[in-house]
């Protein structure tokens, strides 16, 4: 089903049964040969832009956007993004939105740097990783704040997100990131031939010396490794940690197949780091005693969050889309077609295995107050074992 432009602000952000199902052509590699039309330096003083306390007539919104005609925003690679995209132009027809896709995050913080020290200004929206976003886009001056641009009710109200509006900024000055997914990755898998339901409902369980040397584990130096010992020592303490990782003797590897394959065959009961998407061709093959457990101890939230490039060429264009995207709807296609869960509470879950226990603290490495402690606990698990 689609929503025409007034259906859509008579609803307030209603959720959209479905999606667009063919991707448009549009979506490039930015830092490849086609990229947005080089501008100088445009600082708009239209209400939507240099003006941000002022909240914007909806449909005055819509048509100056529709007067900049385009719109570019920078995605971390997904097909997902183009189909979501893809109903916002039929809701709000003549805006051209045009996604291009970061090859990295190096190459695309080195093209908007080369890019700006030449006085030009091509993006407006970003969906990318939090970290570099942060630690580097904002100490160079790339962001504007998102939240003065944020003004639907349905939008800025408490109750639709999960843990409240404000939390949802992940960056300290709580301005500039806006964490808008919400996908709890969970450490641990078990055999259920041989784990008893329940009987694993905290890491304290996995110090139990009947599970020493029976646990295998992604390398805890790295990704979700690290992130899943960091939760551990935030919850408890290094000590913790230590017991974790030296005492109970687990079995590290690489990752990926190996740690389903020691779970699939019963080589090992107790497995950390597999990840739903590879479980799922085993699920396929018939294998169905794997089960992932919910520890908040252990388990840790990453995400992509959503920027807005300081200088736009597009203000009124970007705007609009901000605002957009974060309504039911906007958040119900992203979720439904990038396969992953939403941060609002009234957002159906399209990630079932990504889903947490409501009222629970999870860790979240890409929030800035926690990059702190996920270098202290990388610098901790290299002592323990080494580089």
């Amino acid at each position: 089903m689609r929503l025409g432009r007034r259906a859509f602000i008579g609803l307030a952000g209603a959720s959209v049964a479905g999606a667009a199902g063919v991707a448009f052509g549009r979506d490039r590699f930015f830092g490849g040969d086609q990229l947005p039309p080089a501008t100088g330096p445009r600082i708009v003083s239209t209400p939507f832009a240099g003006n941000t306390a002022v909240r914007p007539d909806w449909d005055a919104l819509f048509t100056e956007a529709k007067r900049e005609g385009t719109l570019f925003i920078l995605v971390r690679g997904q097909a997902g993004y183009r189909r979501a995209t893809n109903e916002f132009q039929t809701t709000f027809p003549g805006i051209d939105v045009q996604v291009f896709t970061e090859a990295s995050a190096t190459t695309w913080l080195e093209r908007v740097r080369s890019e700006r020290k030449g006085g030009r200004y091509t993006l407006d929206l970003a969906f990318v990783q939090a970290e570099p976003a942060i630690t580097q886009g904002l100490k160079d001056g790339f962001w504007a704040p998102v939240r003065p641009l944020l003004f639907r009710s349905d939008v800025t109200d408490d109750t639709a997100w999960r843990d409240g509006f404000a939390s949802r900024f992940i960056d300290a000055k709580a301005q500039f990131s806006f964490a808008w997914e919400y996908q709890v990755q969970h450490a641990y898998a078990v055999d259920t031939r041989i784990v008893k339901d329940g009987e694993i409902s905290s890491v304290r369980d996995l110090l139990d010396p009947k599970w020493r040397g029976k646990v295998i584990t992604s390398d805890p130096r790295i990704g979700s490794g690290l992130f899943s010992v960091a939760s551990v020592a935030k919850t408890y303490s290094n000590d913790v940690v230590k017991t974790l990782l030296v005492d109970q003797q687990p079995k590290v590897v690489g990752g990926g197949n190996l740690l389903i394959d020691a779970l699939a065959d019963g080589t090992y009961p107790i497995a950390q780091g597999i990840r739903p998407k590879s479980l799922q061709p085993y699920r396929d093959r018939g294998v169905n005693h794997i089960k992932f457990l919910d520890l908040p101890d252990a388990d840790h939230v990453p995400g992509t969050a959503l920027f807005a490039f300081n200088n736009t060429p597009h203000p009124a264009a970007a705007r609009l889309f901000l605002n957009w995207a974060l309504t039911r709807q906007g958040q119900t296609l992203l979720a439904q077609n990038l396969l992953t869960n939403s941060a609002r509470t009234d957002v159906a879950t399209y990630e079932n295995e990504g889903v947490g226990t409501p009222n629970k603290p999870y860790y979240e490495p890409d929030r800035e107050s926690n990059y702190g402690h996920t270098a202290a606990t990388l610098q901790y698990v290299r002592s323990l074992l080494g580089t």
